[in-house]
């Protein structure tokens, strides 16, 4: 595979140059409210408010707490104001009861975690989110932003 043992050398160190760099940049955990409305047809739905892990953000999915059960196939949409207001569609991966362990101080509880994987209409739509998560990676140091 190597064609001296000089390549492999060099790769090596450039791996490590690669790890250092990325242990220097600055590392934000930040977690964002949302809201997902539940795709079922109906007009009259109350969005339910989850937490957004903004580290957990990718172009294909998003893991979140949520203090309702879902299950998984639902088809949702969700909604995040901040950092910049985005709407995606998707359908729900997996939902798990979740029990935090140690002291998290929050006005609300959020006994289940949610992976949530994105559903795209078009190529406009997919390039869209992608483009948000490389913002997410410049301007508020998400590392799995782009993942």
């Amino acid at each position: 595979m190597w064609q001296s043992p000089n390549q492999r050398v060099r790769a090596q160190m450039n791996a490590r140059k690669r790890e250092r760099d990325r242990l220097k940049m600055p590392f934000h955990v930040k977690r964002v409210l949302a809201s997902i409305v539940p795709s079922v047809g109906s007009e009259n739905v109350t969005p339910i408010s989850v937490r957004v892990i903004l580290n957990d953000f990718t172009p294909k999915g998003v893991g979140l707490f949520s203090a309702h059960r879902f299950s998984p196939g639902d088809e949702v949409s969700i909604t995040l104001e901040s950092p910049k207001k985005i709407q995606v569609k998707g359908r729900i991966a997996w939902c798990q009861e979740y029990e935090a362990r140690g002291k998290i101080l929050t006005e609300h509880s959020y006994s289940y975690r949610v992976g949530l994987s994105f559903v795209f209409a078009s190529a406009e739509e997919e390039q869209a989110l992608k483009t948000y998560c490389e913002e997410l990676l410049k301007e508020h140091h998400c590392l799995t932003a782009t993942g």
